[in-house]
């Protein structure tokens, strides 16, 4: 009997795991899942991350094919890395998924003008105005909403997405078949019905807190502009922020109120460089030239539309098991916020934050956990002053996570 090929792309996702550089320098030598299956030796095969040459020595199939199953009785639809619908924005990742793993209604995503829309699951009444105004009028104005599903901003742009009539994409951090946070039960099924959810982990996969950082790439990849609504100084909105800088993606930013804590990342973008979203057609217009038959500018682009929050989310009965567990927390340290002086400041000035980082960085290159050390300064705000930077063009990212300065 004929081996189903679906098992040979779940196996490789297995064996690989998530952001290994090695699944393009595969399918470019082999072609298929199934060859690189089949092959004993992976010598010849330039730019093979050692690790992965190591990895593929490993043959079982039971576990890729039970996982098949189970995505059969569940519904569950398996995207492979050569199928024709799996988005080409993504192949242009240094480490693009293997498969996606995903419920709701596929389309041709290469066609369609993707803008993604992230920012803190914390977002304040000012926050979910904008970002529901925002994506109501994006969508009406023909593009795709992409966000990750999650509670505050995440949750409000599929909202606003949905309720123009458009259709919505969320990446998510969990299992395909997990919905976290439950207060978004209601709006998991409606994104089932229409739009599409992702996610690289197969049903029951068990995920930690560090996959939603690393799902960031994947909604940075498949949008052609990003926009940050709400963030905090080390919210991991930014992480997104910088995936999609080092991707050459458009990055912009909705200014919030002066003093508030939960603005203090997209205010400091927008004054060191990050391109200004003050109504959405501040985003149509910069891509209508590269879209002309898709992006449609209606009258409430040039204002902020309707701005009323939508309802709150039903959430499911909890009962048994589920109402006991207890899901794996986004990990986005909450940390108190500084106040920063307002006068004598220009363009050109830096935070002590900054300027830490930037004189912990050597001429030749700096990895992050090396300034981590250097400056006595948390992971995540190494990782956000660093994507600060690259906005800015202060730094630049090079092949093995080194950051070089841009003297």
């Amino acid at each position: 009997m004929e081996t189903d090929k679906r098992i040979y792309a779940v196996w490789l996702a297995m064996v690989l795991g998530t952001k290994i550089d090695s699944v393009n320098v595969l399918y470019g030598a082999c072609g298929d899942a199934e060859e690189i299956y089949r092959r004993d030796d992976y010598s010849d095969i330039a730019d093979l991350n050692p690790r992965a040459a190591k990895a593929l020595l490993s043959k079982e199939l039971e576990n890729a094919s039970a996982v098949v199953a189970q995505c059969d009785r569940k519904g569950v639809g398996i995207l492979t890395y050569d199928d024709p619908l799996f988005p080409s924005r993504l192949k242009a990742l240094a480490a693009p998924p293997t498969v996606l793993y995903y419920k709701g209604t596929l389309r041709r995503l290469d066609d369609e003008c993707v803008v993604g829309m992230v920012g803190t699951r914390s977002m304040t009444d000012y926050g979910r105005n904008v970002t529901y105004a925002f994506a109501k009028s994006l969508a009406a104005g023909n593009t795709v909403i992409v966000s990750g599903l999650a509670a505050g901003i995440d949750a409000t742009a599929h909202k606003g997405a949905l309720d123009a009539g458009g259709y919505s994409v969320a990446v998510l951090g969990t299992p395909i078949d997990k919905v976290y946070p439950m207060e978004n039960y209601e709006l998991f099924g409606e994104m089932e019905k229409r739009g599409v959810i992702f996610s690289e982990y197969y049903p029951g996969c068990r995920t930690t807190g560090a996959c939603f950082p690393i799902r960031n790439r994947i909604i940075a990849g498949l949008s052609c502009a990003l926009i940050v609504c709400e963030a905090g100084a080390h919210s991991g909105a930014l992480i997104t922020a910088r995936d999609a800088v080092m991707q050459g993606k458009p990055v912009f930013a909705i200014p919030g109120p002066a003093g508030s804590a939960t603005n203090v990342g997209t205010n400091e973008m927008l004054k060191k460089g990050a391109r200004m979203a003050a109504r959405p057609y501040d985003v149509l217009s910069s891509l209508e030239l590269a879209y002309p038959d898709k992006i449609h500018i209606r009258g409430d682009a040039f204002t902020m539309g309707e701005s009323e929050p939508p309802k709150a989310p039903v959430t499911a009965p909890r009962t048994g098991k589920a109402a006991e567990a207890k899901p794996a927390k986004e990990q986005t340290p909450q940390r108190k916020q500084q106040k920063k002086p307002l006068v004598g400041q220009t363009l050109d000035d830096l935070t002590e934050t900054e300027r830490r980082v930037m004189n912990a960085i050597d001429t030749d290159g700096t990895t992050a956990d090396t300034i981590t050390v250097k400056t006595g300064l948390s992971v995540s705000e190494v990782m956000s002053t660093l994507t600060l930077l690259e906005i800015y063009g202060r730094v630049r990212s090079e092949a093995g996570g080194i950051f070089i300065p841009n003297i």
